[in-house]
């Protein structure tokens, strides 16, 4: 059995170290000075034995890098979505607290007890709401300037529910923190069906609303191929729920997800050359066309769970969660005088059934 140091000072260690290996995780630094700070007070008992004091370093060890990754995977979130910038940095610190807090709970001499790895898979049912809109700018020598003042810009939006359905598998690690309260975090893959589609009437001075300039008339659909992401949890065992036979416990959870998508826009309207500046008269200048954008994007969530062990081994857990995805944004068309930037939008809900397998 390897050598323990004193608590603190190890604790410290591992949180300083972490700090190291990972700078976007620096709020962790605080944890590091306050169990330095703590630790005559800290002290393992003389109570433990060496093998009690292995585990229960160990243990934190794991807590700690848990929330040093979590903290650095929103830290490099906050880095590439600036426009979610405010609300990860908020999520962040929120992360980095409830490792300190974790942390200092788990500093209970007498909370030797053994975490346990688990793996296992998932069904969802996802309730998907996504929006589409459309800017065309004008601008000269655009035939919309003949009618109406330039800059002209015609702007629509849409929106479309889908329900949808998933599949994936999960891997995770449960750690009592005392007879009541356990921590824990998970990695999951899943592998999304559904698709919300929508149409836009087009907006435009003309009877198609399919010139050049306007905001043509478009068919969209919007759907999730595949994410994975990382949770961190906070369960109790709620006196009410010992009331069964075997032991159940009811969670919050907080996580970060990489999700890969699909859109699609079909449309049909007068497509402008660079020398046209008039309007298309005849069907054979008209053109329909595909438009097709493969997205990927980091979005965050939180939700609630209960969990129902069924014997020593197996368990069975219900969640709901909402994600947030950030919105995605791009130039569909630019020809100089004529610019069309795009914007996607969606967040979900999802309810989840697990089957887990703890060792």
């Amino acid at each position: 059995m390897r050598e323990t140091r004193p608590y603190g000072r190890a604790l410290g260690t591992v949180a300083a170290r972490c700090v190291r290996r990972d700078p976007t995780a620096a709020p962790l630094g605080t944890v590091a000075a306050r169990l330095t700070r703590r630790e005559s007070r800290m002290a393992l008992t003389p109570a433990l034995s060496r093998g009690e004091r292995g585990r229960l370093y160990g243990n934190c060890e794991i807590l700690l890098y848990l929330f040093c990754l979590i903290g650095g995977i929103v830290g490099r979130m906050r880095e590439k979505e600036r426009h979610m910038g405010i609300l990860l940095n908020r999520m962040r610190c929120f992360l980095c607290r409830c490792g300190v807090a974790a942390v200092l709970i788990v500093a209970d001499p007498v909370l030797a007890e053994e975490g346990r790895f688990y793996i296992g898979g998932a069904a969802t049912v996802e309730w998907l709401d996504a929006s589409y809109g459309k800017i065309v700018e004008n601008r000269p020598p655009s035939p919309r300037c003949k009618e109406v003042l330039c800059p002209a810009v015609f702007q629509e939006e849409d929106s479309a529910d889908k329900t949808g359905y998933g599949f994936g598998f999960l891997a995770g690690y449960r750690m009592p923190l005392n007879e009541r309260f356990y921590v824990g975090g998970e990695v999951d893959l899943t592998l999304h069906d559904g698709t919300a589609r929508g149409r836009l009437d087009g907006v435009g001075t003309s009877p198609g609303r399919n010139q050049p300039g306007e905001s043509w008339p478009d068919s969209w659909s919007f759907g999730k191929d595949v994410s994975y992401g990382l949770t961190v949890r906070l369960g109790v065992r709620p006196d009410v729920l010992q009331l069964w036979e075997d032991e159940a416990s009811v969670y919050v959870l907080a996580g970060v997800r990489h999700v890969k998508a699909r859109f699609t826009i079909d449309s049909y309207g007068c497509l402008l050359s660079e020398t046209q500046t008039t309007d298309c008269s005849t069907p054979d200048q008209f053109t329909a066309g595909t438009q097709r954008h493969t997205l990927s994007f980091n979005a965050w969530t939180s939700g609630l769970g209960l969990e129902k062990m069924i014997g020593p081994h197996a368990a069975i857990q219900g969640e709901v969660r909402y994600t947030g995805y950030p919105s995605q944004d791009w130039i569909s068309f630019d020809l100089g005088s004529i610019r069309v930037p795009v914007d996607v939008d969606h967040d979900e809900v999802n309810l989840l059934v697990k089957m887990v397998w703890y060792f």
